[in-house]
This record gives structure tokens, C-alpha cells and sequence, in this order.
């Protein structure tokens, strides 16, 4: 949320650029380039997709669910920033979760610069 380094994001990212079957932007083409986090991450044994809502221009985002190989369902969400975070309610920060509400914060626009 501050600009700090996250694998969490990064595997994130990972599981919902190589999960989603519409176009891949230049992101997900970037992600993607790191085979190393297929392996590392198992993507395709551990992950499996249950559902996609594509990209529109109306949501500006697009979400994919994958269930694990412990059944848990996880929503992972890529788009346009300020939407993906009006949709939050809880934020984490250095391991440890909070509320999350952009209008508390003291800039309310300092996440736009992830």
C-alpha cells in the first residue's frame, strides 16, 4: 500500500495473470515472465480457477476466484486502482491487517501511487 516490496502481491498478481483467459496487457505479460513463480507457487497443481468476471469498462476491473488445494476460495482482483480500492475494506501492512477506508486516511490519494 506504501510502495513496499510484497511477495504476496507479486504471487497474487501471478496466479490471476496466468489464470485469466481474456487478453493479457503488458503486465500480465511481465508477470508471466517469471517461470520461476509457476514452480515456486505450484500455479497449475495447488490452483485451480473457479470463475472469472472479465474486464469491463464499467467496473475497470477484472477478478478471477481460484480455490486451493485446501479447498479455501480466494478473489483476486486487477485493475484500475482507485477502483480496486474502493472495494476494500481491510488493508494489510508489514504482516499485519486492518480497516481499511481511503477517506480516514491522511491522503487519501497517497495509495494511488503503488
Amino acid at each position: 500500500m506504501y510502495g513496499d516490496p510484497s511477495e504476496k502481491v507479486l504471487h497474487y498478481g501471478y496466479l490471476n495473470s496466468y489464470h485469466h483467459t481474456g487478453l493479457k496487457n503488458q503486465l500480465d505479460e511481465a508477470i508471466l515472465k517469471h517461470e520461476e513463480l509457476a514452480e515456486h507457487l505450484k500455479a497449475k497443481e495447488k490452483y485451480r480457477k473457479i470463475d472469472e468476471i472479465p474486464f469491463d469498462f464499467v467496473r475497470r476491473r477484472m477478478s478471477v476466484v481460484v480455490e486451493d488445494d485446501t479447498g479455501l476460495n480466494t478473489l483476486i482482483c486487477k485493475g484500475a486502482v482507485d477502483e480496486v480500492m474502493s472495494q476494500c475494506t481491510r488493508v494489510e501492512v508489514k504482516g499485519r491487517s486492518s480497516k481499511f477506508c481511503p477517506s480516514t486516511m491522511p491522503n487519501a490519494n497517497s495509495w494511488r501511487t503503488i
